[in-house]
C-alpha cells in the first residue's frame, strides 16, 4: 500500500463544514479533518469524527463487488484518528480507528475494524508451549517465519530477526493497522490489528485479531482467526479456526481447525480434517 502523505491535505472550508453538519455529520473538532484537494463534502453522510481524521479525494463513482455496489464516500460511520485513501466507499462501520486505508477500498457492515498502536503480535507456531514464537509483519514469507521459528537457538540471528522486524512494525509499510488498494471487507463482526494487503477480501467472518491477510486472499462464511500470517492467494472458508499459525501462498483450509502450525504453500485441507496439535507442514 502506497504511503499517505499527510503534507498534501487541507483544513476544511466553512462551506464544506457547513454542508457536513447539514449532512447528519458531527466531529468532535473539525479542525482536526484534513482532506484532500479532490475532497467532495456531499459524499460524507451522517458520520461521527473523533481525533485526526484525514479524507482522500473522491469521484462521482460506484465500487461493486459480487452482489453489492455501493457509492464512494462515507456514510452511517464512526471514525476516529484514520487516515482514508481515494475513492474508498466506506458505509455502516460502527467503529474505525487507528487505521491507514488505501485507495478503492470496500469497507461495508463491520461492527469494530481497530488498531492497538505499540502492541506487538506474536505468534506461536510447532510448539502449543511456546518457545519458537515469530513476530508477523506484512510481506512476511512463510520462508521468514520457518526460520523464526526453526532456528530459535541461533541467538545473534534471532536477535538481528527481532530488531528488524521491530524497525519495520514501527513504519506505515510495516504497519498491522492497514488495508491496503482494492480491498474488500463486507458484513464482519470484529476486526482488530489485523494489515490487509492490496486486493484481500474478507466476508461474512466473526472475527480476526492480530495477524496479516496476504494479497488477493479470501476470507469467508464465519472465519474465526486469530495471531495468523497468511501468504499471498490463500482462502479461509465455512467455518475455519485458525490461532498461531502461518498458511502458505496459494493454499485452501475450509470447515476445519488449525492451531499453532507453519503450512508450506499450495496445501488443501477441509471437512473437519484438523491439525489440533503443533504442526509444521512442508511440501511434499
Amino acid at each position: 500500500m502506497k504511503n499517505h502523505n499527510t503534507m498534501n491535505y487541507r483544513n476544511l472550508t466553512p462551506d464544506e463544514i457547513a454542508t457536513l453538519k447539514a449532512q447528519g455529520n458531527f466531529a468532535d473538532n473539525w479542525d482536526n479533518i484534513h482532506v484532500s484537494n479532490g475532497f467532495v463534502a456531499s459524499c460524507i453522510n451522517n458520520n461521527h469524527f473523533s481525533g485526526e481524521v484525514h479524507i482522500g479525494s473522491m469521484t462521482d463513482t460506484f465500487l461493486s463487488h459480487e452482489d453489492i455496489t455501493l457509492p464512494v464516500g462515507i456514510s452511517g460511520s464512526w471514525i476516529v484518528n484514520a487516515t482514508i485513501g481515494d475513492n474508498c466507499a466506506i458505509h455502516n462501520v460502527r467503529y474505525l480507528c487507528n487505521y491507514t486505508v488505501g485507495n478503492n477500498v470496500v469497507l461495508f457492515n463491520i461492527d469494530e475494524m481497530s488498531f492497538i498502536p505499540d502492541r506487538k503480535v506474536w505468534i506461536e507456531p510447532m510448539n502449543e508451549n511456546g518457545g519458537r514464537r515469530i513476530l508477523p509483519f506484512p510481506q512476511m514469507t512463510v520462508g521468514d517465519a520457518y526460520l523464526w521459528a526453526r532456528f530459535r537457538g541461533e541467538n545473534a540471528m534471532m536477535k538481528r530477526l527481532e530488531e528488524m522486524t521491530l524497525r519495520h512494525l514501527d513504519s506505515p509499510e510495516g504497519c498491522l493497522g492497514s488495508v491496503g488498494d482494492n480491498v474488500v471487507v463486507k458484513n464482519c463482526k470484529l476486526i482488530c490489528n489485523v494489515a490487509f494487503l492490496e486486493g484481500a477480501i474478507a466476508e461474512q467472518c466473526i472475527a480476526l485479531r492480530d495477524g496479516v491477510v496476504g494479497v488477493d486472499c479470501h476470507l469467508e462464511h464465519g472465519i474465526i482467526a486469530e495471531r495468523f500470517l497468511l501468504g499471498e492467494h490463500v482462502k479461509l472458508e465455512f467455518g475455519l479456526r485458525l490461532n498461531d499459525s502461518v498458511v502458505g501462498d496459494n493454499s485452501t483450509l475450509a470447515r476445519c481447525e488449525v492451531g499453532n502450525s507453519i503450512i508450506f504453500p499450495a496445501h488443501e485441507q477441509h471437512h473437519n480434517n484438523s491439525f489440533l496439535i503443533a504442526a509444521l507442514i512442508m511440501e511434499a
